[in-house]
């Protein structure tokens, strides 16, 4: 009896191959993802990245502390006011000046006499800062450094120091000036006070006591139309020539005058300061 043929086998040797080649293309496909995906990274990590968004602002809200109330706010308006009224007086602005007075103001300022009223006026009507200006313009007349500050609700203090041409002729810087002192509503200048001591006295400025002397020396008979009895310039119209040509002449005389003779004889009051300020110890 005949065996039956055995099935023929597979060969092996195709499929092994075919296995390899298989193998090969998976490992060479991971290969490729992974070095895409490296030069992708590096890539990205070349490009310049742009700088971070700066979330906070300059106008931030002051801290509990800075913040500004009504008082603070109101109290600088009025310091405004005031050191606006004096920038005013130094540009010789009189018109400035007088509008920032209140109509129904009360005005206490000795640098506004005049022969037909005293220091103090009781409308803006009675004032005139326009013809104080041309006076202060005439004689070079400076507030130096002024600084105001708030002292009390509505009410503003100024500093200065008081200079012109006379003081200067005679080298008397010492002179710090009485205080001007507001009081401030709305905007306006309601009350002010202020006061020059021209008086002869041991807190007068010392020029007017050379002022007056060199006056009564040269221009006796003009004396009386300049100063008042207690020496305090008289700033109308009709004076302000005089006041032109006598500060020139005052000037050109303490040029060629000035002496510590000449201070003596000035000072006939037995005070002592005088000689003390303008001349050397001996």
């Amino acid at each position: 009896m005949l065996k039956p043929n055995p099935a023929p086998s597979r060969p092996v040797l195709p499929w092994i191959v075919g296995a390899a080649a298989a193998l090969i293309l998976i490992v060479g496909g991971l290969v490729v993802l992974t070095r895409s995906s490296d030069e992708a990274g590096s890539v990205a990590t070349d490009v310049e990245q742009p700088d971070p968004v700066d979330t906070s602002t300059e106008d931030a809200a002051p801290e509990p502390d800075e913040q500004i109330t009504p008082e603070t706010a109101t109290a600088a308006e009025d310091v405004a006011v005031a050191t606006r009224f004096l920038d005013a007086r130094n540009a010789y602005d009189g018109e400035t000046a007088q509008s920032l007075i209140a109509a129904d103001s009360t005005v206490a300022d000795n640098q506004l006499l005049s022969p037909v009223g005293g220091g103090t006026y009781q409308t803006n009507d009675d004032l005139d800062y326009v013809t104080n200006a041309q006076f202060e313009l005439l004689t070079g007349t400076t507030f130096v450094d002024p600084q105001c500050v708030a002292s009390s609700p509505g009410k503003v203090v100024c500093t200065y120091k008081w200079e012109n041409d006379w003081t200067r002729a005679i080298g008397d810087d010492q002179y710090t000036g009485t205080p001007m002192v507001f009081e401030v509503a709305n905007g306006q200048i309601q009350h002010l006070a202020h006061t020059l001591p021209y008086v002869d006295s041991d807190e007068a400025i010392a020029v007017f006591d050379v002022l007056t002397f060199w006056l009564n020396q040269t221009h006796p008979d003009d004396k009386p139309l300049l100063m008042s009895f207690d020496n305090v310039p008289w700033r109308t119209p009709e004076t302000l020539a005089l006041w032109e040509t006598h500060t020139a002449e005052f000037v050109q005389w303490i040029d060629e005058s000035w002496s510590c003779e000449l201070v003596d004889q000035i000072d006939q009051g037995g005070r002592g300061g005088r000689r003390a300020s303008f001349c050397p110890a001996e």
